[in-house]
């Protein structure tokens, strides 16, 4: 009886995979309620990730019906544990179709930023293992970076959270691992940018953790900072506007870079402060720089003036 039972689970299991996502979706459970709000409180269980997930390949109704399918992915995938089983037959397929989905010339705001959500989740998943290439994780970056520049200028509490989300969860897996491997400096300057200018006065509170935990981390990993990412230190230390294009994600819709405020010199003066900070020392040198630099264009006029 009990091998009975057991070829019957699996062929319930097979069926399953094999089954319609629709259709196994609907005998499933009902249909979740529909929103036009960002909801982390859809009712949806981890078990249902595969099925999900073959939504996103024939989404049917356009583009509600994805970002429906999407809140739902988010909520299945924050639960789930990290193991790449949680997937279920979905392990293969789902990490570039989430990709594919976020960076879709028509994905505006909300699907780009749920996919971006789903992905770091997925990440997450996978980890220590990675679903990507290096070229796949570049654009991931990119996307991270337009989710993070949120932080600074969004007013809407679903769109922070959705962007705090992918902040905390990239540093809890340490993900910034994976930036230094791929050896870019120009993607490291424009994260230390973007991140830097994400801290306001009214949601250092919430962020100043994460922050510092990206930020930190891979001060610790990278050998020597360039001269671009002195440049971002500097600026911020000094409370400078970002120049434009500076640590934009270049979407269509972007809103204008806003300046360095006094919680992103709190940042920058932390970082730089913090114990073997390798930053301190190229900046300091950077300082020096300037200051040499200044001193000879004010003695050059007196000098020609005495010739």
């Amino acid at each position: 009886m009990q091998g009975s039972s057991l070829v019957e689970t699996r062929r319930a299991t097979q069926t399953l995979c094999k089954m319609s996502p629709k259709k196994a979706l609907d005998e499933k459970k009902p249909a979740p309620r529909d929103t036009d709000k960002y909801d982390f409180d859809v009712a949806v269980t981890v078990s249902d990730v595969e099925l999900l997930a073959g939504k996103l390949k024939s989404p049917g109704k356009g583009r509600d019906a994805l970002a429906k399918s999407f809140k739902q992915l988010a909520k299945a995938l924050e639960a789930a544990p990290q193991d790449v089983a949680a997937l279920g037959c979905a392990k293969d397929s789902l990490p570039l179709q989430l990709l594919e989905h976020a960076t879709a010339a028509n994905a505006d705001k909300e699907l780009s930023l749920y996919g971006t959500l789903c992905i770091v989740y997925v990440m997450r998943i996978y980890a220590p293992d990675v679903p990507y290439s290096d070229e796949q994780l570049k654009e991931v970056f990119e996307l991270l970076l337009g989710c993070w520049a949120q932080l600074a200028v969004t007013g809407a509490t679903g769109t922070f959270e959705i962007c705090r989300a992918t902040l905390q969860t990239f540093a809890d897996v340490k993900f910034y691992i994976l930036m230094l491997d791929l050896e870019d400096p120009d993607l490291l300057a424009r994260t230390f940018a973007t991140l830097l200018r994400a801290a306001r006065p009214e949601n250092l509170q919430v962020l100043e953790g994460p922050l510092m935990e990206v930020l930190l981390g891979i001060m610790e990993e990278m050998d020597q900072p360039s001269q671009e990412l002195c440049d971002t230190m500097l600026a911020a230390l000094a409370g400078a506007a970002v120049p434009a294009g500076a640590g934009d994600s270049g979407g269509k819709g972007a809103a204008p870079v806003p300046q360095y405020t006094a919680a992103s010199q709190r940042l920058a003066a932390r970082l730089l402060t913090s114990r073997d900070s390798v930053l301190r020392g190229a900046v300091q040198r950077e300082v020096l720089s300037h200051v040499r630099k200044s001193l000879q264009d004010a003695a050059a006029p007196a000098a020609a003036g005495s010739g």
